[in-house]
Parts: structure tokens; C-alpha cells; sequence
């Protein structure tokens, strides 16, 4: 059965819910909610301050459309397949787009499969799993970096 309630109602009966449940649990228990809602809270005040940063405002409002016109070298464009910063199968095609829109057909593009946003071979690619993570560039990544290198980069320069 749908609910009928409006998203607002809905926050307000769980505000209530949530309420009533602070009363049941008992002192140690809520010694350690009370900890969690702080965090919480805290953490949500520094993800809003970085977000009013001059710096993440820019990174925002960047358009690198613009600058990828404007590349004329090969290009090497790699993704892990498990990144979930920078999605592979939207950013590849895009910024194979731009680059040839520019003019410049010498693009490539690759997904490197089981590599995280840091080309380290990893299981869901989640930030949590970075810290646990011992290698610091997958085999793979290199050998496809060398690879493409050694077709596309003029040696006798």
C-alpha cells in the first residue's frame, strides 16, 4: 500500500518514531547515539564548508570541454572499471568526444578491468576499500600506460 503521506509528514512521523525509540534505550546505549548523531552532524557541517571552498566552487563549475578542444598530442585516457569518482562509461566516450571534436583523432581510451579510481586492483572500488588496499598502481595500468607509450610516443625525437 502507498503511502499518501507528503516527504515532509513522512520526516516529521520518523522525527517522532525516533523520538519515542531515544526513550527505550538506555544510558550506555544512548551515550553511543548521542556520539553518532554528533559525528554526523559534524561531519555534515565540513562536507558543506569544503563544498563553499573556492576551490570546490571551481572544480564545479568547470566545463574541461573547452580545454580538451584545445589538445592536439595522442592521447592515453584510462579508467578503472570499478571507479566510482569518475564513471568509466561516462567519461571515456565524453572525453573521446571532445578531443576529437577538436580535431585531434589521436585518442585512446581503455577500462581497466577491477581497478579503482586509483588504478589499484580492488573487490567494489567503494573509498572505504583505499585504505586497505596495499598496491599503489596495479601491473595492468602500468603495462597498459608502456604499451600505449611505445606505440604513440616518438622515440627518435
Amino acid at each position: 500500500m502507498e503511502s499518501k503521506l507528503s516527504a515532509d509528514e513522512k520526516k516529521s512521523k520518523l522525527d517522532e518514531l525516533e523520538q519515542k525509540m531515544i526513550l527505550l534505550i538506555g544510558e550506555k546505549d544512548r551515550q553511543l547515539y548521542d556520539q553518532l548523531n554528533n559525528e554526523q552532524k559534524a561531519n555534515r557541517e565540513i562536507g558543506m564548508a569544503r563544498l563553499q571552498t573556492d576551490w570546490m566552487q571551481y572544480l564545479l563549475r568547470y566545463d574541461p570541454v573547452l580545454d580538451l578542444l584545445r589538445v592536439k598530442c595522442p592521447v592515453l585516457a584510462l579508467n578503472g572499471e570499478l571507479d566510482k569518482q569518475v564513471l568509466p562509461a561516462q567519461n571515456l566516450p565524453a572525453l573521446e568526444k571532445a578531443i576529437k571534436a577538436g580535431g585531434n583523432p589521436r585518442i585512446t581510451t581503455k577500462e581497466l578491468k577491477g581497478l579503482n579510481h586509483l588504478f589499484q586492483t580492488a573487490q567494489t572500488g567503494e573509498l572505504k576499500e583505499y585504505g586497505e588496499i596495499e598496491e599503489t598502481i596495479s601491473l595492468g595500468a602500468l603495462s597498459a600506460i608502456l604499451v600505449w607509450m611505445k606505440e604513440n610516443v616518438d622515440s627518435t625525437k
